[in-house]
């Protein structure tokens, strides 16, 4: 890799790192993943340690994450038993994957929060009454988003872009 690319990679990737901590994001799942996104092939357990200076434990459970929530893929050479991980390149994909995510998370607010409302309905007390207001608007709140994000999803399969 020549010396111009190595200090881009090393800007990115600190750039990125200083990104992404702001969100609660661990630097080694942004080291690891931009090691896979600059190399031209694809890099073993091992020697991602060894690129990224973590211990193999750290980079295989942040790969293990990177594999479900990312555009990392995982596999094995023909004849070979070891495992392979490389980047896609498919920011579209990740993208999809966490707007999915984000639609999941919000039906399961909805689904407790119907529940509560549901079992608050029963109570007539003056307390009860005012929760279960309260609920209902959160939840009205969270139905706009989940119909929004739906729309979202949509659109992204209209164009092609894979949400899965």
């Amino acid at each position: 890799m020549s010396k111009i690319t190595q200090e881009v990679e090393r800007e990115i990737t600190e750039d990125f790192i200083e990104i992404y901590e702001r969100l609660g994001v661990n630097p080694v799942l942004v080291r690891t993943y931009m090691k896979l996104f600059f190399s031209t092939e694809p890099l073993g357990l091992k020697e991602l340690s060894e690129k990224t200076g973590y211990s193999i434990s750290s980079v295989c459970a942040t790969l293990d994450l990177m594999e479900k929530m990312m555009d990392v893929k995982k596999f094995k050479k023909p004849g070979s038993k070891k495992v392979y991980y490389e980047c896609e390149h498919k920011t579209t994909s990740i993208m999809g994957k966490k707007i999915v995510q984000a639609d999941n998370q919000i039906q399961m607010l909805i689904t407790i929060l119907k529940k509560a409302e549901s079992k608050l309905d029963s109570d007539k007390s003056p307390e009860s009454k005012l929760i279960c207001e309260n609920l209902k608007k959160v939840r009205k709140d969270y139905d706009i988003y989940h119909h929004l994000i739906h729309d979202m999803i949509g659109l992204l399969n209209e164009h092609g872009i894979t949400t899965q």
